[in-house]
């Protein structure tokens, strides 16, 4: 996974994924990617899908992921952010 800053592109978060479920391990799917932003008290809202894996349960698990278990607004300062997941 990385996660680059909209304004400049600048990588601000690279992290390897291990221990996926079964839901993501067992489909094929794209690379995909969301929109988030962040502000002082946390994540603005719910990330959001930018490009699709091509695999509804795939998607579903990684937008509940980057919130839940990974806490992404706890790992980045405030400001707007493209998050890419990939094999």
């Amino acid at each position: 996974m990385e996660v680059r800053r909209v304004a400049g592109g600048q990588v601000v978060l690279q992290a390897a994924l291990a221990g996926l479920p079964a839901v993501v391990r067992e489909h094929d799917w794209a690379p995909l990617e969301f929109s988030v932003a962040v502000e002082p008290a946390g994540l603005v809202g719910e990330p959001s899908l930018a490009a699709g894996s091509g695999v509804e349960e795939v998607d579903a698990f990684f937008a509940m992921y980057l919130v839940r278990q990974f806490r992404l607004a706890e790992r980045l300062p405030p400001g707007f952010y493209r998050v890419v997941v990939g094999r």
